[in-house]
């Protein structure tokens, strides 16, 4: 599971500002979650995380992150 200091560390590395981060958890999709959505699994990917992992962190479904990694290649 993501600490709060690594999702700090993870916002800071992108310059994403907290509110556009805060959208994430459930409330109303905000401009910029998806491009954030994709930085975290590209992040995580690259910290050794497999698909399954990044997907019940960030609470979307596997296809997504496979998706993700797959265009990004």
């Amino acid at each position: 599971m993501l600490t709060d200091e690594e999702e700090r560390e993870l916002m800071e590395e992108e310059d994403i500002p907290e509110s556009t981060a805060a959208g994430m958890n459930g409330s109303e999709p905000r401009i910029g979650d998806e491009e954030y959505m994709q930085k975290m699994i590209l992040k995580l990917s690259q910290n050794g995380w497999d698909a399954d992992a990044i997907a019940k962190e960030l609470k979307i479904s596997v296809r997504e992150v496979e998706f993700v990694l797959k265009t990004n290649e």
